[in-house]
């Protein structure tokens, strides 16, 4: 029926996308790269984290200030050290030629994925794979509802 369908974002900022269907050839439309970041969460960070917030003492007794403001500004100070330093944030490319339901997070498990295939460890590429698989299907059911 259609040789080619695309989802088109729009130049202007809007919520929604068109979707263009062509019967002939589509001539190539540039690629635009984006840089997003993410934070890859893994049991063995949790662990890490979890035993150092074990060892360490919140009371605020001893805190200079009394202030609610300060006090809080204190907390979420401590608080973002900890999720930069447990958790950092990493970097990844998503182009506009990637599926929709691709994430930083998705295309930072699928090169890990490769890594692993490409350095022979393929028990642990296929746990990921059907890992990736979950996501797929999530992806499949929210096309069929629409």
């Amino acid at each position: 029926m259609y040789e080619s369908i695309r989802v088109v974002t729009p130049v202007m900022h809007s919520d929604h996308k068109a979707v263009v269907s062509y019967a002939g050839h589509l001539q190539p439309t540039v690629k635009v790269t984006t840089k997003k970041l993410y934070r890859a969460v893994t049991p063995a960070q949790h662990a890490l984290f979890l035993q150092y917030i074990s060892t360490l003492d919140f009371d605020v007794s001893h805190h200079s200030s009394t202030d609610a403001q300060s006090l809080f500004d204190h907390f979420y100070e401590t608080a973002l050290q900890f999720l930069n330093s447990f958790y950092p944030e990493r970097t990844v490319t998503v182009t506009s030629r990637d599926p929709d339901y691709m994430t930083a997070g998705i295309k930072a498990m699928l090169r890990r994925k490769n890594r692993l295939m490409h350095a022979g460890r393929v028990e642990e590429a296929g746990a990921l794979a059907r890992h990736w698989q979950g996501y797929r299907q999530l992806q499949q059911n929210t096309l069929e509802s629409y």
